[in-house]
């Protein structure tokens, strides 16, 4: 389900199994009127990923010209995670907007980073940027 909209600055997307809301939650935000910060905690997964790729998605196609995930407050990035992000990168290009990843402290993100070839820059600090702009 789907509640909130730009205008009103902060909406949250819920699932229908209760399961895949204690495993994972996201939020988007708009710190400024053309900058989406999407900020993900728990554990993105198989069965979270969903959930994830679809507000990402939505926030591509919204009225906005820069993307900011925070994934500061991830504690396990699976490889479906990481395709969300990939896919939200590729669209994000396909639309013209700006894509940032902020892996913050979060340890269970750094280490997929390090060990992968990404086809983005993970952009450290991004997520307190957007919020100061």
């Amino acid at each position: 389900m789907y509640a909130g909209s730009p205008a009103s600055g902060v909406h949250r997307v819920t699932s229908r199994s209760p399961w895949t809301e204690l495993l994972m939650r996201d939020e988007a935000c708009w710190p400024t009127s053309r900058t989406a910060l999407v900020r993900v905690s728990g554990e993105i997964d198989l069965s979270t990923a969903a959930r994830l790729d679809a507000e990402l998605n939505r926030q591509v196609t919204g009225p906005v010209t820069r993307l900011v995930v925070d994934l500061s407050q991830v504690t396990f990035l699976a490889v479906s995670g990481l395709n969300c992000l990939i896919h939200a990168q590729f669209l994000a290009r396909e639309y013209g907007l700006s894509f940032a990843v902020d892996p913050g402290e979060s340890r269970a993100v750094q280490r997929v980073f390090e060990l992968l070839e990404l086809p983005f820059t993970p952009a450290p600090g991004a997520a307190r940027l957007a919020t100061e702009n």
